[in-house]
């Protein structure tokens, strides 16, 4: 992990340089709405930094409450998923999102003609790292709604977001990052599937909105 991490921090000095000197084009604006539109621009630049840490915390806390569900009865397993269930699968939601995130921008590296050949080399052997990365997050998100199913357990968004505001982990969370939780109706219980879902459709708009940006270079 701190050799990815290492690597990562290395190539996105570089690439946050010329990515923060683009700003969200007019159609984001109609797409966004203002209301989201300050909160998205400030999230598209991420904290390498910040993203690596919560993966590991992430990773950590799950295999914490792994290990404590192996050595409980039925009735102390249920105790244990009521309690931590919100703050394990928003853990895991999150470094989704961020990862999602740093993906989407070390691909962009790997395919810009703005950053020198060397530096698109690192970006296309980091990029299997980071997919790694973010498919063991979804993977672990997965199991953890499966024992939520059979605990007949649901988890609205104002869990995931009030999780992530606990003292001993709001220091790790760019609260800029929240938002994505605002995405979700809050009337219903959240999953894998339409949380990535709402990731997908966001990083789709942004697609478009760079291929315009190219297109008027």
């Amino acid at each position: 992990m701190a050799l990815v991490e290492d690597q990562v921090s290395n190539l996105a000095s570089g690439w946050i340089q010329i990515k923060s000197q683009k700003g969200l084009k007019e159609s984001s604006r109609a797409a966004l709405g203002p209301s989201r539109l300050s909160t998205y621009a400030e999230v598209r630049e991420i904290s390498i930094e910040k993203t690596m840490k919560m993966v590991a915390f992430a990773e950590s806390k799950s295999q914490f409450v792994h290990e404590k569900l192996s050595s409980l009865c039925d009735q102390g397993k249920r105790i244990l998923i009521e309690y931590e269930m919100p703050t394990v699968i928003a853990l895991n939601f999150l470094t989704i999102w961020q990862l999602s995130l740093l993906l989407k921008r070390f691909k962009w590296g790997a395919e810009s003609d703005q950053v020198s050949d060397s530096m698109q080399h690192e970006f296309i052997s980091i990029l299997p790292r980071i997919e790694d990365m973010l498919q063991l997050r979804i993977a672990t998100a997965l199991n953890w709604e499966f024992l939520c199913h059979q605990c007949e357990m649901n988890i609205m968004p104002v869990q995931l977001i009030k999780s992530l505001l606990e003292p001993y982990i709001s220091g790790l969370v760019n609260q800029k990052d929240l938002f994505i939780f605002g995405l979700l109706p809050s009337d219903k219980a959240v999953t894998v599937e339409s949380y990535t879902e709402t990731i997908d459709k966001i990083l789709r708009m942004e697609s478009s909105n760079t291929e315009e940006e190219r297109g008027e270079q």
